[in-house]
């Protein structure tokens, strides 16, 4: 059976160590477009694929690894006071084979990653789930979140778009390793 769920997100999720939301970054308000992302890059092995929708500010992004299987995403780029975030979500284009059983165990998240967008570069830096986990025990009133006890990456941001943003905002001016390196996405001619 091929039940449209996001395994691949899940593989992603676990490689780059991202943290995992159950809600969107973006609102309205914070939406923003920029066609300057639309077109395909290379990070490590993976090719990533920008095609832009400016109606409604959004991407289709598709992420091709080095074994050639693509994830389709997606992506919402956020601006909010000054700062870039870019917000993916598996697309309803994503099919995966899977049983009934297990389609009713999965669920899909929101995975944000800071960006650093300018003429000359495009990068993304993913949150670094050890050192949000560890900012949340010492300051777990900083945004809605649960704690999974049986996953290696054991935090799941609950909260609305609003606070989520002004966690983002403020936590790497309390842990300044909330975010990795940047990784460039180099443009492919």
């Amino acid at each position: 059976m091929k039940v449209k769920l996001p395994v691949a997100l899940f593989s992603i999720f676990f490689i780059v160590g991202c943290v995992p939301s159950l809600h969107q970054l973006w609102t309205e308000k914070t939406l923003v477009y920029d066609k300057a992302i639309c077109g395909s890059y290379k990070e490590g092995k993976n090719i990533w694929e920008f095609t832009g929708d400016p109606s409604d500010k959004s991407y289709a992004l598709i992420i091709t690894d080095e074994d050639r299987k693509k994830s389709h995403l997606e992506a919402h780029l956020i601006k909010t006071d000054g700062q870039l975030f870019l917000d993916l979500y598996p697309s309803d284009a994503a099919e995966v084979e899977c049983g009934d059983w297990l389609k009713f165990h999965l669920i899909t998240v929101h995975l944000f990653f800071k960006v650093e967008l300018t003429d000359e570069m495009f990068a993304l830096a993913a949150m670094n789930p050890d050192e949000v986990s560890k900012l949340l025990k010492e300051k777990p009133e900083l945004v809605k979140h649960e704690i999974i006890k049986d996953r290696d990456r054991n935090i799941l941001l609950t909260d609305a778009p609003e606070n989520l943003q002004k966690f983002l905002l403020a936590a790497p001016k309390l842990n300044d390793k909330i975010f990795d390196d940047f990784e460039e996405l180099v443009p492919i001619p």
